[in-house]
């Protein structure tokens, strides 16, 4: 692993390196055990995870949860996979809601940036580069102009590529909740103002059409564990991407719940397929990488 550089002010020649532990309510299955298995059934567990990032100010951590849809299935199986692909799926839309936590100094306690991303071609596609992408921000409208800055560059650290060329800028209220507090509901809302929504439930029978999906793509943001969930709405409705959409009904989002310091996600070009843990139920797993 690389290190990175501190984005702080105060310590900017400060190298830190990475380490990323989750714990997570799943029994954890190696990778051929997954391969081996094309598990035919997803147990429609909601992933707890702990992310510990390094960067941004020492002895600083980042609490909160994450969300993305796109315009693709994200849980499928090849012939639907196959069909997508190059078609559709370079849309997207993600966000981090900060429970608490400070980026380069400045409390981001109770605030939230989305962005919204259009591609070249089908994120996570491991044949076709989705580069180059075009990518717009939300930030909260609650924020002072020192968090706008802040959550300007922690959504560009995480998003990593994707948001590497940010054509616009807005504020707007944005909420991120999960029904009755509930994290394993899976039943997660995410609005930023009228310009787009993910509202989201949990996997159920009649969601396992082909009988051998897998998570077919990774998530957009670095996690070594997510579970897919189905999206009741996905709507994006805002200026700068040269396009508005509307994807509702797709097995095409991942939520998360993410603990830690913060540092730069792994660069999205690499494009590579997710190692499928999938869960078991019942048992809990720890996996350190």
């Amino acid at each position: 692993m690389r290190p990175i550089t501190d984005p702080g002010p105060e310590s900017r020649q400060t190298k830190i390196p990475v380490r990323v532990c989750f714990f997570l309510h799943t029994r954890c299955y190696n990778d051929s055990e997954v391969r081996g298995k094309r598990m035919k059934k997803l147990v429609p567990f909601l992933l707890t995870a702990t992310l510990c990032f390094a960067g941004g100010i020492p002895s600083q951590n980042i609490r909160g949860e994450y969300i993305e849809a796109r315009t693709a299935d994200v849980y499928t199986g090849p012939c639907f996979a196959n069909s997508e692909s190059g078609l559709v799926g370079e849309l997207a839309v993600f966000g981090w809601k900060i429970d608490k936590g400070s980026w380069q100094g400045v409390s981001l306690d109770g605030l939230s940036v989305v962005g919204a991303v259009k591609a070249s071609a089908t994120l996570g596609d491991v044949y076709h580069t989705a580069y180059p992408v075009k990518s717009i921000l939300i930030v909260d409208d609650k924020a002072t102009l020192d968090q706008r800055a802040a959550l300007r560059s922690f959504a560009r650290k995480m998003g990593g590529d994707l948001l590497q060329d940010v054509v616009r800028v807005d504020y707007q209220p944005i909420a991120l909740n999960f029904e009755n507090n509930d994290l394993h509901s899976m039943k997660a809302t995410l609005t930023a103002g009228t310009l787009a929504k993910i509202q989201t439930r949990a996997m159920n029978e009649g969601d396992h059409i082909c009988r051998n999906e897998e998570v077919w793509y990774q998530p957009l943001t670095k996690v070594a564990h997510a579970m897919p969930v189905y999206a009741l709405a996905h709507d994006f409705k805002g200026q700068g991407l040269g396009t508005t959409w509307s994807s509702p009904d797709k097995r095409s989002s991942f939520p998360s719940v993410q603990h830690g310091a913060v540092h730069s996600p792994v660069s999205r070009r690499r494009n590579k397929s997710l190692r499928e843990e999938v869960s078991n139920g019942g048992e809990h797993g720890l996996l350190l990488l």
